[in-house]
């Protein structure tokens, strides 16, 4: 991953960065206009944010209340990459569970192409309880669906022609994806704890993000992470108003 422009751009050991989520809004929550987002956008590049974030939830509801604009992800980070020269773009998080991930792989796959290699996925499970029945998915079946997402995502991306088998889908006629990733492969990062243990995590992510915590825990958590031989990056949010 030490080759992928986005990864090292945003991420180098030992040291703290900053990205920013967007889209940016302002107090009444509203999303700025695509042209005020794109110089907002260039403005955190020149200013050396290493990394801008969009969340990835399918569907809205008003029980919600007001929340920030929620774009398709794959296509508003398209936009920015048009605007943008060096600055990562992201996912916190692409929702694996409610995506097939054969559109995942190819999104992801010319994302990453046509930014020159700044693109990283966070992947999550979910968390907003409507979605899962419109996607017709069991929310007691988040463990291996994500798991299976995962191990899907690695083989289309790694193989013209892979051989899939798993709980979402097969694939054996000699067929995948046309275009793949410049390495083969995209940095990819699990959200919380993803329904899965932490060895698992450890194994199969290339970095982690996760929740602001009481400081200790997360000063344990930091140190559990860490706990290897292989850097592979940590990232948690911080909410300012």
């Amino acid at each position: 991953m030490e080759q992928h422009n986005g990864f090292k751009r945003t991420f180098q050991k030992g040291h703290l960065t900053l990205g920013l989520s967007i889209p940016f809004d302002n107090s009444e929550k509203i999303a700025l206009s695509f042209d005020q987002q794109a110089e907002l956008a260039q403005y955190a590049e020149e200013l050396g944010f290493t990394s801008l974030f969009v969340r990835d939830n399918p569907l809205y509801s008003p029980h919600l209340g007001p929340v920030t604009t929620n774009y398709d992800p794959f296509v508003f980070l398209t936009y920015l990459s048009a605007k943008t020269n060096k600055i990562a773009r992201g996912t916190a998080s692409i929702v694996a569970t409610l995506r097939h991930p054969i559109h995942v792989a190819k999104a992801a796959a010319t994302l990453d192409l046509v930014s020159n290699e700044r693109f990283l996925m966070g992947l999550a499970t979910g968390d907003r309880s409507f979605e899962f029945p419109a996607f017709k998915v069991e929310e007691k079946n988040l463990h291996n669906h994500f798991r299976d997402a995962v191990s899907s995502l690695n083989a289309l991306w790694q193989d013209h022609s892979p051989n899939i088998s798993n709980s979402i889908f097969e694939l054996y006629e000699d067929s995948g994806l046309q275009v793949l990733p410049k390495h083969h492969h995209i940095p990819i990062f699990a959200t919380g704890n993803a329904k899965q243990d932490l060895d698992w995590i450890k194994e199969n992510m290339d970095g982690w993000m996760f929740y602001p915590q009481e400081f200790q825990m997360q000063r344990a958590l930091l140190q559990a992470w860490h706990d290897n031989d292989v850097f592979k990056p940590f990232m948690h949010p911080l909410a300012l108003d």
